[in-house]
C-alpha cells in the first residue's frame, strides 16, 4: 500500500510542463496570528480505528524572515501509471504571510483527490510562501521562496493496517518524505523554512603575485561571454593584510544571466577577479586588465544565483537536495560543483588562477 507514495519521493523529481490554476478561496477560514495555539498534535489523537481527529487545524510556522511574501497552500498531484514525478496542481487557500499561519478546513478537499486504493483516496498540499505584488495570491512568474517539510495529506476512506501501524489516519495528516522512507509529523504543527540566502561571502587569502594595490571585482558570466552590463554587484580594494573578500548581496541585475551551459535556461554567476585599475578611476572599467581569480586548489570559485522557482515541485526538489535558493558558492570544475560557505573564505586569490582557454 506504501508504493504509491513511495514513488512520489525520488529525490530529483522532475517537474511535469502543465498549467496551474487557483481554485477560490473565499471561504477557505484561512487565519494569520503570531501566537496561535495549535493545541494537541491530530497526529496523537487519532486511534486505531483511523477516524479523523475533531477540529483539525492545519499550523504552518514560518522560520525567517517573510517579508514581501504571502502564503499559499498548493496542490501536488502524486505519480500515476507510468509516470514517476510530482507535478504541481492548482492553489487550494491564497493568505497573507505571517509568523503563523493557520487553516481550519471546512470541507474536504474532493476535488483534488486521487485514488490510492478502491475506496480509498487521498489529496496532497504543501504550505508555501511565494514573492507576491501585495494582492496576497499566487500569479505565474512569483516565484516560491519556502516550502514546507511536512506534506499535508488528506486521506478519504478506510486506511489499511499498515498505514494505521505508521501513524497515519483518515482526514489531515503531516508526512515528511525522506527518499523511499517517511516520518508522520504534526499537521497542526508545520515547518515552513525559509529556502532563500540572499547574501554570500567569497574569500580567503592573496599570493604574491597580487599587488597591494590591486582591486577585487565581481565579475558576471555576461562579460566574460563579451556580453556588455550596466552595474556591477562588488567593487573593492585590498585590504593590505593578505586577505581578500567581496560579499554579494541581493538578486543580480538582469543582464548578468546568460545560459552558460546551453540547457535553455539563464543563470547568474559572478566571478571574483583581481585587476589591475590602469585608469586610476577607483572602479573596473574596459581599460582595466584581469590579472588573478579566487581559485580552491586550483578552481576558480563564484558565486550561482539560484532563481526562486515559480514551480513548487522544483523548490521541493532544491530542498530535498540539501540546496537554498539565492546565492550559492560553485567551483568551475568537473569535480567541483556547489560548495560550503566555509570552502568559500578559503580562495586564494592568484594570478596562476584564471580560466583554461
Amino acid at each position: 500500500m506504501l508504493i504509491f507514495l513511495v514513488l512520489g519521493c525520488n529525490e530529483n523529481p522532475v517537474v511535469d510542463d502543465k498549467d496551474t490554476g487557483t481554485a477560490g478561496t473565499d471561504d477557505s477560514g484561512v487565519e494569520n496570528t503570531d501566537d496561535t495555539d495549535t493545541g494537541d498534535s491530530a497526529a496523537d489523537t487519532g486511534d486505531d480505528t483511523g477516524e479523523e481527529p475533531e477540529g483539525t487545524t492545519l499550523t504552518w510556522e514560518v522560520e525567517g524572515d517573510f517579508d514581501g511574501t504571502a502564503f499559499s497552500m498548493v496542490h501536488v498531484e502524486f505519480p500515476e501509471g507510468d509516470d514517476e514525478n510530482f507535478s504541481m496542481g492548482a492553489i487550494w487557500v491564497d493568505a497573507a504571510a505571517g509568523a503563523t499561519i493557520s487553516f481550519a478546513p471546512t470541507v474536504d478537499p474532493e476535488d483534488f483527490y486521487q485514488e490510492l486504493a478502491p475506496g480509498l483516496y487521498l489529496a496532497a498540499f504543501v504550505g508555501a510562501l511565494h514573492e507576491d505584488d501585495g494582492d496576497n495570491r499566487w500569479e505565474g512568474g512569483e516565484g516560491f521562496t519556502a516550502v514546507s517539510r511536512e506534506f499535508a495529506i488528506f486521506f478519504d476512506g478506510a486506511l489499511p493496517p499498515d498505514l494505521l501501524q505508521a501513524g497515519l489516519h483518515s482526514g489531515w495528516n503531516a508526512m515528511i518524505f525522506a527518499g523511499e522512507d517517511f516520518t508522520v509529523g504534526d499537521p497542526e504543527a508545520m515547518a515552513l523554512p525559509i529556502a532563500l540566502t540572499e547574501t554570500l561571502t567569497l574569500g580567503g587569502t592573496t599570493d604574491e603575485t597580487i599587488n597591494h594595490d590591486d582591486r577585487v571585482v565581481a565579475l558576471p558570466a555576461t562579460i566574460f561571454a563579451g556580453l556588455p552590463v550596466t552595474s556591477l554587484m562588488a567593487d573593492v580594494t585590498l585590504p593590505g593584510d593578505g586577505t581578500w573578500s567581496v560579499t554579494l548581496d541581493g538578486a543580480p541585475p538582469e543582464d548578468h544571466f546568460v545560459d552558460i551551459d546551453g540547457d535553455g535556461m539563464e543563470e547568474a554567476v559572478e566571478f571574483p577577479a583581481g585587476y589591475v585599475d590602469g585608469d586610476h578611476t577607483g572602479a573596473f572599467s574596459d581599460e582595466d586588465t584581469v590579472v588573478a581569480l579566487g581559485c580552491v586548489e586550483g578552481a576558480p570559485i563564484g558565486g550561482w544565483w539560484l532563481a526562486p522557482p515559480d514551480d513548487i515541485v522544483q523548490l521541493i526538489s532544491i530542498q530535498s537536495a540539501g540546496y537554498s535558493l539565492g546565492w550559492l558558492a560553485v567551483l568551475l570544475s568537473d569535480e567541483g560543483g556547489i560548495v560550503s560557505d566555509e570552502i568559500a573564505q578559503t580562495a586564494v586569490l592568484s594570478t596562476s588562477c584564471l580560466f583554461e582557454e
